[in-house]
């Protein structure tokens, strides 16, 4: 399901403007997405939890697949 799915079926639900619920569902990630980048975690009960892990470095293999 794509981002303009999701709003498609709000719209679709609640009978509001397309462009009312764009704004929010862009509000929403802007808002999700700033407070990744800030360290944040974000736990929206009953829907998911949004939160930055960080990884250890993986060496990559070359595209050609010779080690060199």
């Amino acid at each position: 399901m794509t981002k303009a799915d999701i709003i498609n079926q709000v719209v679709a639900q609640t009978g509001i403007e397309k462009t009312a619920i764009t704004a929010t569902v862009e509000a929403l990630m802007t808002t999700i997405k700033q407070n990744i980048v800030k360290g944040e975690n974000i736990y929206l009960r009953g829907f998911g939890t949004f939160l930055l892990k960080k990884r250890a470095e993986k060496i990559g293999l070359p595209v050609d697949g010779y080690n060199t």
